[in-house]
């Protein structure tokens, strides 16, 4: 019964991929690959993201060989699938060593002759690649909050600093006689 449940569960998984990769084929499909700029990528990233956000959330590496290597094969994707299934994730490092993994999957996949010691550097390579955009995503998230408050803080006292000019003016402007 649980194998069942999996395989549908991975099939439309599968469906999803089918469906995001005939959208970037249908995006790259007039343009040169020499004309393919950062800025489309990130863009057409932006849009899959958009559309699929609960599976981005999950399989954010699938997408993203997607969109920048045009890469999607059925058969790599489920056995990623099958190895996500039976690895989840307690923590952040975690999740980016599987999120690794599929790129070992796909590494595989283009290079069946290459040996294991080089894929188990490739995988480390990754894996550490992973940890440090993370590490910089992290940092750079922290800094932009701590703007962010910052001019919240700023925005406040500047409120704040109106409406005490409003309401003094309002108290010391001297009633008009009407006589």
């Amino acid at each position: 019964m649980e194998t069942t449940t999996q395989e549908t569960t991975i099939s439309k998984a599968v469906e999803e991929c089918h469906d995001m990769f005939y959208k970037v084929r249908s995006f790259y499909k007039n343009v040169k690959p020499s004309d393919i700029t950062n800025k489309m990528c990130e863009e057409l990233h932006k849009r899959i993201i958009e559309e699929h956000k609960d599976f981005s959330k999950v399989y954010p590496m699938i997408i993203r060989v997607m969109v920048y290597d045009r890469f999607f094969n059925e058969n790599v994707v489920r056995k990623y699938f099958k190895y996500v299934s039976n690895h989840v994730w307690k923590n952040r490092e975690e999740f980016l060593e599987v999120q690794g993994e599929y790129m070992v999957y796909v590494e595989r996949f283009r290079h069946p002759r290459k040996s294991q010691k080089d894929i188990w550097k490739y995988r480390d390579y990754i894996v550490d690649t992973l940890k440090k955009e993370d590490k910089e995503f992290e940092t750079i998230t922290k800094s932009v909050t701590k703007e962010m408050e910052k001019e919240i803080e700023k925005g406040k006292e500047l409120t704040k600093q109106k409406l005490i000019e409003a309401l003094e003016k309002l108290v010391n402007k001297q009633p008009e006689c009407s006589l």
